[in-house]
């Protein structure tokens, strides 16, 4: 542990790389430790064979894909722990992923393509979705034009309810192939992943989290106190507008491309505090690559663990997190 607190750079880079090279020379397809070697001496010569095609246009799109997915809910779930101060809040809190599924289903149902090619569908539902529940939920999260912590998380907490009884309600009305595509896209799966659609999401989520970087300090003396973050010049209002603002984007960009992947945004952030503390010009970048890490490691179990079929990688995040949050749950009591 002290190890880790002394160099936590050397060991994000080196857990990293491992599970880069792992996501990228594994897989139902076949197993190769020096396939990303062969990859970069076929592109020198200009002819790719086929492991090295499939790495090219399958494994590397999904594991950049699945890093900033991570990366974005992770970051999602740290700002709403310190705005909410308290290390059990979660993106879902906000129902912002209840809101995009919801969306995303009654597209699915209905039938409803918006007049757009197949890659923007489901996706434009689902950021709708968690947008218009995110103004909701922030609309009524404010009482005598102030924030209001309590309002915010029971307002969080009817919409996932109404929404959970509507999925329900889709779900016994939908055809058997729709009701399938329900079930796999609610368990979240970065499966779906290609260049035009890592094309779409990227420059929407690095401009977000970008967004969220100069927030750190005024974060960190958010933590002492309304009152002390006032007197230090942190202009309270204007970072929790903006800050949930950014947390809805995030969550609605993440949601949109990969379905609804639970327990990222509440475990991560809560582990990477243990390690480096509960200043955010350390935590927010660690809780981004914890929550990459997270999901690259989740990614691979979903696609090995029951080879040559695959498991939504909610449904690997859901079983590692679940102790954990009971874990960080009886901590928090005690």
């Amino acid at each position: 542990m002290h190890w880790i607190k002394s160099h936590p750079r050397g060991l994000w880079l080196l857990a990293a790389l491992a599970l880069c090279w792992l996501s990228l020379s594994t897989g139902p397809a076949g197993s190769d430790p020096w396939l990303l070697w062969q990859y970069l001496a076929d592109k020198h010569q200009g002819s790719l064979s086929p492991a090295a095609l499939a790495l090219e246009q399958i494994r590397l799109p999904r594991l950049l894909l699945a890093m900033l997915v991570g990366a974005a809910l992770a970051g999602s779930g740290a700002v709403l722990q310190g705005l909410c101060r308290n290390p059990l809040a979660d993106p879902g809190l906000m129902g912002l992923s209840s809101g995009a599924a919801l969306a995303a289903l009654g597209s699915i149902v209905f039938g409803i393509h918006w007049g757009l090619p197949p890659l923007w569908r489901l996706p434009l539902a689902a950021f709708v979705g968690a947008l218009v529940t995110g103004f909701i939920v922030i609309r009524f999260g404010y009482r005598q034009n102030r924030l209001s912590i309590t309002h915010l998380i029971l307002a969080g907490v009817g919409i996932n309810a109404l929404a959970g009884a509507l999925m329900g309600l889709l779900s016994h009305i939908a055809d058997e192939s729709s009701l399938k595509l329900m079930t796999y896209w609610t368990l979240g799966s970065v499966a779906g992943a290609s260049w035009p659609q890592l094309a779409l999401a990227a420059p929407l989520l690095v401009l977000a989290l970008a967004l969220l970087w100069p927030w750190r300090l005024g974060l960190t003396l958010w933590l002492l106190g309304e009152r002390d973050a006032q007197t230090l010049g942190v202009d309270v209002k204007k970072m929790q507008q903006r800050l949930l603002v950014l947390v809805s984007v995030l969550v609605a960009i993440a949601t949109a491309f990969t379905g609804v992947i639970g327990f990222v945004g509440l475990v991560v952030p809560h582990l990477c505090r243990m390690l480096v503390g509960g200043d955010y010009r350390q935590l927010l970048p660690a809780s981004l690559w914890g929550g990459a890490l997270l999901m690259v490691l989740s990614d691979w179990l979903a696609r090995t663990l029951v080879s040559p079929q695959e498991l939504p990688v909610g449904i690997i995040t859901a079983l590692m997190g679940t102790p954990v949050f009971l874990y960080l749950l009886r901590r928090h009591h005690a």
